[in-house]
């Protein structure tokens, strides 16, 4: 396949891709509006937490396997890493509700968010509906089935924030915001694994515990570098979140959830797609041909980055006035820390869609984990000096925004350097 014809059916998938995260983005941004008006910020800053708590141990369901699953071109392999991941995600869904039901309580009586206490059961069932998107997800990305990922989009926001809105209007706050967001992530599982399903019917006698066994130790790589490298990624996404419980408080802590969940619509609307997309693409061109995956990147790249100039510059301008007028007037803080957050968006457009794509087909796992260590010091740096100084909230989050727009540029060059070195080869 020509470079020509690679770019071409990255763009088409990528439009089947952004016809279902569009509509569904389009649904967020109508019922957002609804769900601050019926939610406030603290309400808001309990499902914040709640979010993160699961993000943070989210990596642990599956131990990273699902990443395999579009890389291996032998199918036996593959149904194998799936029926693998399933596995484990069971024994981690145990695991995970055993600790939370025993020592729940002492944790987040420690962090101080006594808020989630009552709602921890929500916790493994969230763990388990993401670890099957997850492999479910993986398994259409190698089908390149990509209708099916756009309407399994579509139904998660539907089913999410209709059941938020009900049980919001029925006074069940905050659980109401809780469940419609496990809710959300399980939204499109029929539609996802219907082909699945179908498959391993006739495909079953290939499926055994030697061959799960084998296809394991195969890809031993990725519990041993990504999972570590996944599990830093997501700890310094949301350690702030579980800072600013500690430190502040539920508004607080709603404010700034709101803001990086309206931050993150453009950035998951096209990142996860192109991901997806450019995934699918580089996958099938293989490790072997660095020439074509070096142009295919750079122009996906110059695209993001010409294409993040509008959501950036709308926030940086706009974005108090702009929180203030859709969500409510209690909502102006919230756009103070979508500007500051704005810093780093342009980089996150340009390495997030692409990253995930060439690590996986190089298997530079080990550079993912030096990445993400260098993530995470840049956090536990800044939060550290922001508890040092006393800083606020706002002050936090602005050196917060600026270390991670220079991890993302760290990021970049490092991808870049993994193609060049591949050509030279």
């Amino acid at each position: 396949m020509s470079i020509k014809e690679s770019e071409n059916t990255i763009f088409r998938n990528l439009i089947k891709l952004l016809t279902g995260e569009g509509i569904g983005r389009i649904i967020g941004l109508l019922v957002t509006p609804i769900i601050t008006r019926i939610y406030g910020p603290g309400n808001m800053g309990v499902l914040t937490v709640f979010i993160s708590i699961v993000a943070i141990i989210g990596p642990f369901a599956c131990l990273s396997y699902p990443s395999s699953i579009p890389i291996d071109r032998n199918n036996n392999v593959a149904f194998n890493i799936i029926c693998g991941s399933f596995l484990i995600l069971t024994v981690t869904t145990l695991i995970t509700c055993a600790v939370f039901y025993i020592g729940g309580n002492t944790l987040f009586e420690f962090l101080s968010i006594e808020s989630i206490i009552n709602y921890w059961w929500l916790i493994p069932i969230g763990l388990l509906f993401k670890g099957t998107y997850d492999i479910l997800t993986q398994y259409n990305v190698r089908n390149k089935t990509f209708a099916n990922l756009a309407k399994a989009t579509v139904s998660q926001k539907i089913i999410g924030s209709l059941t938020k809105i009900a049980l919001g209007m029925l006074q069940f706050k905050p659980v109401g915001l809780l469940i419609g967001d496990v809710l959300t992530t399980s939204g499109g599982i029929t539609v996802l694994g219907r082909s699945l399903v179908k498959e391993c019917r006739n495909s079953y006698k290939q499926i055994t515990i030697l061959g799960i066994k084998n296809a394991l130790i195969r890809y031993k790589s990725f519990p041993v570098f990504r999972l570590p490298s996944q599990a830093l990624l997501q700890l310094s996404g949301n350690l702030p979140i579980l800072f600013f419980a500690w430190r502040f408080n539920d508004v607080t802590i709603g404010q700034i959830g709101l803001a990086r969940t309206m931050l993150s619509m453009p950035v998951t609307f096209i990142g996860t797609s192109v991901g997806r997309a450019f995934l699918g693409e580089v996958a099938q061109i293989g490790m072997n041909n660095g020439n074509t995956i070096y142009k295919i990147t750079i122009d996906v790249m110059r695209r993001l980055f010409l294409f993040s100039l509008i959501p950036f510059l709308l926030v940086v301008l706009f974005g108090p006035w702009i929180f203030q007028i859709v969500f409510g007037s209690e909502w102006y803080d919230s756009g103070l820390y979508a500007r500051m957050m704005a810093i780093y968006l342009i980089f996150q457009f340009m390495y997030s869609p692409i990253e995930e794509g060439i690590f996986n087909v190089f298997e530079k796992q080990h550079l993912v984990l030096l990445v993400e260590s260098c993530r995470i010091t840049i956090i536990l740096t800044v939060l550290s000096l922001s508890y040092y100084f006393e800083l606020s909230s706002m002050h936090t989050v602005l050196i917060y925004s600026i270390g991670l727009a220079l991890q993302y540029l760290i990021g970049l060059a490092i991808i870049l350097n993994v193609i060049r070195n591949s050509r030279t080869k």
